[in-house]
């Protein structure tokens, strides 16, 4: 089971709703916003995907598969800019 956690290099912080990030190399920052700041609180601490898309279908009342979809674009944006990490 894989992982999602947040490098720990990553400048962060919150403003007002939003969470504005600027990992290593970035040039400009990342803004989330909603389901996207969730995302991104919820991964406080190391959390496995699949408990990650439970939590998250749980909140907005959506099904598993169809929170799958949702965060899978998302969650690789991230760590392709380098914001997430994951591990084993």
């Amino acid at each position: 089971m894989s992982s999602l956690r947040r490098d720990p290099t990553v400048l962060w912080r919150r403003s007002g709703r939003r969470v504005v990030l600027l990992p290593a190399g970035c040039a400009e920052p990342i803004v989330l916003d909603g389901i996207g700041r969730l995302v991104w609180e919820l991964l406080d601490e190391p959390t496995a995907r699949e408990d990650l898309v439970d939590v998250l279908g749980e909140h907005f009342d959506e099904s598993r598969d169809q929170v799958e979809v949702d965060l899978e674009p998302f969650l690789e944006e991230l760590t392709g800019s380098g914001a997430l990490t994951v591990g084993a």
